[in-house]
């Protein structure tokens, strides 16, 4: 390829991002919920604003600074915190609609602002993780969270009222139980008069499966543990002082204050 193709080819590409971010930042709003510092937010559907949750410190007297420089009024509609999403509420704003794509490119970014394809189309939210690391949050998640906290203004989360940490099985205990996962989660706290301590689980028990799903990870039980999973009974299967033993646990939702 000669110099003069190659420029061109840069100056396409560079016109080609200047029109996506164009694009998708006629949708971007600055959101006003936390000391001195906005963080970003999408204006996802007519009157909707989605962000990340962390970034909205306060409930109330939440503003929103508007690509004009305008700022409105926002009211908190809900927040969840495992997805680390919160929704704001405008009324009567005129506001370009994000274009929402799908999550075939995921990139880093700032909390709460849009995610963008090459094209300028919303493909998720970003948000911050540990080590300050950025992760994105996929479309079809941000839309579910969206459609229950319109509806209900929150998000219920299944809860069992322990404190679990993931254990290694060594082969001769593996072979005199007759297991085949590799390890489960051990119980090292129970709450009382939670869900798991009303089915009488004990301090030292190891969960293998939910209804025979097998646990071998503390985040293999926060996949079980779902919003549809609040009032549903499992049957869970347990290795107590050597041998297997069933308990039923009637899943509750997890209290506001518990995180």
């Amino acid at each position: 390829m000669s110099s003069s193709e190659i420029s061109s080819t840069l100056l396409a590409l560079s016109q080609n991002l200047a029109d996506a971010v164009e694009k998708a930042g006629r949708a971007v709003v600055a959101v006003n919920a936390r000391h001195r510092i906005a963080s970003s937010g999408v204006h996802w559907r007519s009157g909707v604003i989605v962000t990340a949750d962390h970034t909205v410190r306060r409930d109330e007297e939440i503003t929103v600074t508007l690509p004009d420089n305008r700022k409105v009024a926002a009211k908190l509609v809900g927040r969840d915190s495992s997805t680390d999403l919160a929704v704001l509420k405008l009324e009567d704003v005129d506001l370009p609609i994000a274009e929402i794509g799908n999550t075939e490119s995921l990139y880093p970014g700032f909390s709460g602002g849009a995610l963008v394809d090459a094209s300028g189309t919303v493909v998720g939210i970003n948000t911050s993780g540990p080590r300050n690391m950025v992760l994105a949050i996929p479309v079809d998640v941000v839309n579910r969270v969206i459609e229950t906290l319109l509806e209900k203004g929150r998000i219920a989360r299944g809860y069992l009222g322990l404190g679990m940490q993931p254990v290694v099985f060594p082969d001769p205990f593996k072979s005199a139980l007759n297991l085949s996962s590799a390890g489960g989660v051990i119980v090292v706290n129970v709450e009382p008069n939670g869900p798991a301590d009303r089915a009488g689980v004990l301090i030292g028990d190891v969960l293998l499966e939910f209804d025979d799903t097998p646990v071998s990870d503390t985040a293999d039980v926060q996949a079980v543990l779902s919003p549809e999973s609040v009032g549903k009974t499992f049957r869970v299967q347990m290795i107590r002082g050597g041998a297997r033993v069933e308990v039923a646990i009637a899943v509750s939702e997890r209290p506001l204050n518990n995180s």
